[in-house]
């Protein structure tokens, strides 16, 4: 074959096409892969950064800690503050036996039945439904058993009368060395500190009419003492008996 023919044929030859795309791939994939791609990026980046935004987005919105997690508890913690501010008079006021000893020393009923004898001591020997029992000692030695109502702020009743006798005292010493509550206290040191009368109202059935009156009867209040701790016995000289031993 003459060379002219040659050169001829060459210059018509038609090239295989995969080679071209083969060529083209590997031209692509540099393209991506270099810097200026990659400070470049197109939209191809644009719709990947929103994709991820959207990610963030959600996750935030699925987030285990909440954005209002704070919030609620900055909430209660005002409201604890406000409750404590509403709610401490009541909780830091007097307690039952400095109201009930404040009322009692205080009463018009109180004064008039120690007569002309001022008050020295009061003693608040029981509470029980909003009802405190208070021994009111006069500087002359006149003695006055206070009801107070604690729910009214008032005297109910105030109930005087004349000192235990000694056969009395002893009477109420030994009903109450009797009790093996007493006695158990007795066993750790305790000593009697004072035996002070107590005037007390009870409940009987009138035989003649059938009808509850209540009649005024004289016990006796015996305090204990054991350290810094007191108790108070109340006993009943009729029936022979500790009614209530409180601390």
């Amino acid at each position: 074959m003459k060379e002219e023919e040659l050169i001829k044929k060459l210059e018509n030859i038609d090239l295989p096409e995969i080679e071209v795309q083969s060529h083209q791939r590997r031209l692509r994939m540099a393209l991506l892969r270099s810097q200026r791609f990659e400070e470049h990026p197109g939209r191809f980046s644009t719709v990947k950064s929103k994709i991820e935004g959207g990610m963030d987005m959600l996750k935030g919105l699925i987030s285990w800690r909440p954005v209002w997690k704070p919030v609620l508890v900055s909430a209660l913690g005002v409201a604890l503050v406000i409750g404590c501010a509403l709610f401490a008079p009541p909780i830091f006021g007097p307690s039952p036996e400095a109201l009930a000893a404040d009322i009692a020393q205080n009463s018009p009923e109180v004064k008039a039945a120690l007569g002309a004898d001022e008050v020295e001591t009061l003693k608040v020997v029981n509470i029980k439904d909003d009802m405190a029992t208070v021994i009111v000692e006069g500087k002359m030695g006149g003695i006055v058993t206070a009801l107070v109502d604690l729910h009214t702020k008032i005297v109910t009743k105030a109930v005087g009368g004349p000192q235990l006798t000694d056969e009395e005292k002893e009477n109420a010493l030994n009903i109450v060395k009797a009790d093996p509550r007493v006695r158990e206290l007795f066993d750790k040191g305790a000593t009697i500190d004072m035996v002070l009368p107590i005037y007390v109202y009870v409940s009987k059935i009138n035989k003649e009419t059938g009808e509850i009156e209540e009649i005024s009867e004289t016990w006796a209040q015996v305090w204990i003492k054991l350290g810094d701790k007191e108790w108070g016995a109340q006993v009943d000289l009729i029936r022979g008996k500790v009614v209530t031993l409180t601390e």
